[in-house]
């Protein structure tokens, strides 16, 4: 009990030094920015408001796009983003009133449905198994994959690649995409995490992972491969692309939620932010960066 709170209380600092980094970065980017004068859009920066945001890091690629695309469409807003929260912290964040929009790749725990939070979906991203580019194979079934997770297959020659032992990269069980895959992955839930895995803690650095380890395997988004790691591909699981089209007539079901959370209902600012992603210009990023823009499904 004393570890666990112990724990808590370490996570709860490290997600107060974030956000009081990102506070202290609107005011000084303000207060730096009051002493150039006007803008080129004729906008004094000193004028600018600040959205703060943070969760999630499956959004970050995406969210970065989104939100440069409305800042040249709206000079006096300016929007910060935060990293590594998770969708914890994005939720804890927002309630506490730290930031004003939680970026989340989950729907709300039990106790946080009590929180009056609103939950808003904006997009879908796929997720997938994709492996070090010195492996060449280009399918898995999910017995295969659940057999590499339990340690049950060693060798990628057990599953027609090389002659070497797999290397298996995983993340923590509340992860959102585990989550995705312990509903629809059958005996995955009951897997655990394999002791001799490598853990990674967020999606950015399971991509550098991927392409850094020889001989490795791990889960990933189409989202993210697309805006940072094109070198990258998902492998077919039994046999089916992972596509979008193969989504929505439901032969592949690995496929996840983004969100964004606010305390009560989004005004202001932050809902001008919300409506433009929701907006045809929005649906028009998240559909060439790989995503499926809400509605679409």
């Amino acid at each position: 009990m004393g570890r666990n709170r112990f724990l808590n209380a370490v996570i709860c600092v490290i997600i107060l030094t974030f956000i009081i980094t990102l506070v202290s970065g609107c005011s000084n980017n303000e207060a730096e920015e009051s002493k150039s004068g006007p803008n080129n859009s004729g906008t004094t920066n000193s004028e600018k408001s600040c959205i703060m945001l943070g969760g999630s890091g499956s959004h970050l690629s995406i969210i970065g796009e989104l939100s440069n695309a409305f800042m040249e469409q709206n000079p006096a807003i300016r929007l910060e983003i935060t990293e590594h929260l998770g969708s914890a912290g994005g939720i804890n964040s927002v309630n506490q009133g730290l930031i004003d929009i939680g970026l989340v790749s989950r729907e709300f725990l039990p106790e946080e449905q009590t929180l009056g939070l609103e939950y808003i979906p904006y997009a879908k991203v796929l997720i997938g198994f994709a492996v070090n580019n010195n492996v060449k194979i280009e399918n898995l079934t999910e017995d295969q994959l659940l057999g590499i997770y339990t340690a049950k297959i060693t060798n990628w020659k057990e599953v027609g690649g090389p002659d070497h032992e797999i290397i298996v990269l995983t993340r923590e069980l509340t992860e959102s995409s585990r989550i995705v895959w312990d509903r629809c992955l059958n005996g995955f839930k009951n897997a655990g995490n394999l002791p001799g895995a490598i853990l990674i803690r967020t999606d950015q650095t399971m991509n550098e992972a991927i392409t850094s380890i020889p001989y490795s395997i791990g889960w990933t988004d189409m989202g993210g491969l697309t805006l940072e790691y094109p070198e990258l591909s998902m492998l077919k699981i039994n046999g089916v692309s992972p596509e979008y089209e193969m989504v929505l007539n439901g032969k592949y079901p690995y496929a996840k939620e983004l969100a964004l959370v606010t305390k009560g209902k989004p005004a202001g600012d932050a809902l001008k932010f919300i409506d433009f992603i929701r907006s045809s210009e929005g649906t028009r990023i998240l559909t060439a960066k790989g995503y499926l823009a809400a509605g679409q499904d």
